[in-house]
């Protein structure tokens, strides 16, 4: 099974993550919960920061029309 990639939106930008889904997967709730069991399942790779509060803005009206395939597009430039 292959990994998976969580992309985590904060108001300063965008933080990825990699999980062992099997892992993740089968105690999310109590991973999520729980800060010391986040890093040991979930890996940091990578954080995109907002350039600008606008550019925040525009990102969560995106997000929230459910327009990621854009979204993630404009942000990997």
């Amino acid at each position: 099974m292959s990994n998976q990639y969580i992309l985590y939106e904060h108001a300063a930008g965008y933080a990825l993550f990699i999980a062992e889904p099997e892992e993740f997967l089968t105690q999310i709730t109590d991973i999520v919960s729980d800060v010391n069991k986040f890093k040991q399942v979930c890996k940091f790779v990578a954080f995109q920061p907002f350039k600008r509060g606008r550019d925040a803005l525009e990102n969560i009206n995106s997000i929230s029309e459910s327009n990621f395939k854009n979204l993630l597009f404009i942000n990997s430039l």
